[in-house]
């Protein structure tokens, strides 16, 4: 089934790639991503990821969650794919509108049509609260995204942060393709 859903995306990522575009692109990616998923996190929150392909080829993915809280908050996490043909490695880098701090890098290269392993870095800057008397402190993480593709339909996507030489989860969500555009202002 898993290969039935990479042959799916290699043939969508050929037919939505423009022209010069389609040379750069492995057969086993992640351009099958490109679409409109729901997601739940597993901590409960939920939102959509929008995947689609620039004119250079990469691939855009904003991600808009609605996190449940009271009120309900929302965020937004913006990230680009980069294929790399001379090395066959995508690279990944996500940043997020509400804080300039924040920034995630990391490199893939691709190694099973149902698992693509993203590592890389995490770098921000904490700001204490409104009048905490705490300074600002910077993190910088060694991070691991793992993308792992269930069906044509699903996938899930796990973040870790290293440890202590230790992978541990730190957040973890699952994907479903939508059939139908998301409603305005969701």
């Amino acid at each position: 089934m898993r290969n039935f859903w990479v042959g799916l995306a290699a043939s969508l990522a050929v037919l939505s790639a423009p022209a010069g575009a389609q040379d750069n692109a492995p057969p086993d990616t992640i351009a099958h991503l490109i679409g409109t998923w729901t997601c739940r996190s597993a901590g409960g929150s939920f939102g959509v990821d929008q995947f689609t392909r620039n004119a250079d080829g990469s691939i855009a993915n904003t991600i808009r969650y609605h996190f449940q809280t009271a009120p309900p908050s929302g965020g937004e996490y913006d990230a680009v794919y980069r294929y790399n043909p001379a090395n066959n490695q995508w690279s990944w880098t996500s940043t997020t509108p509400d804080d300039a701090s924040f920034t995630e890098r990391a490199t893939a290269t691709p190694a099973s049509p149902d698992l693509v392993v993203f590592e890389g870095t995490q770098d921000a800057t904490i700001q204490p609260g409104a009048g905490s008397m705490e300074t600002p402190r910077h993190i910088h993480n060694a991070i691991r995204v793992v993308y792992a593709f269930l069906s044509p339909n699903e996938f899930r996507r796990d973040f870790e942060v290293n440890q202590n030489g230790l992978w541990r989860p730190f957040s973890s969500t699952a994907c479903a393709r939508m059939t139908s555009p998301p409603v305005a202002g969701s």
